[in-house]
């Protein structure tokens, strides 16, 4: 695993992560 490879997972992760949590957020404002 490259250097660049590792930071490419990284940066996917985080996008993953950000993606997710506003997901969840407006799942949650469609609820109330």
């Amino acid at each position: 695993m490259t250097v660049a490879g590792v930071l490419q997972l990284e940066e996917a992760y985080k996008a993953a992560i950000n993606w997710s949590v506003r997901w969840i957020t407006e799942q949650k404002h469609q609820l109330i």
